[in-house]
């Protein structure tokens, strides 16, 4: 079974800061764009395949994946700096 997370209940939260989805089998992650002032997202622990609507996060500053398993993972425009 398939687990998606749509973020559309978030829309109406345009200055979250911070978003954690950790240890929750989520395969997709899906409507993110509407979180222009997220600065924080982690997604540790997930079975994630594909993240929609990153490239959106334009005040992001901080991307955790820890122990998250990549099946197939596609991140355009995304620069991770070390």
């Amino acid at each position: 079974m398939t687990k998606y997370f749509k973020l559309q209940s978030l829309q109406y939260f345009s200055v979250l800061k911070k978003l954690c989805i950790i240890n929750s089998s989520v395969e997709r992650i899906e409507n993110l764009e509407s979180l222009r002032s997220l600065e924080i997202l982690s997604l540790g622990e997930n079975l994630i395949k594909k993240i929609q609507g990153l490239d959106t996060l334009i005040q992001l500053k901080e991307l955790y994946l820890f122990g998250t398993i990549f099946n197939f993972l596609r991140l355009q425009s995304l620069i991770i700096l070390l």
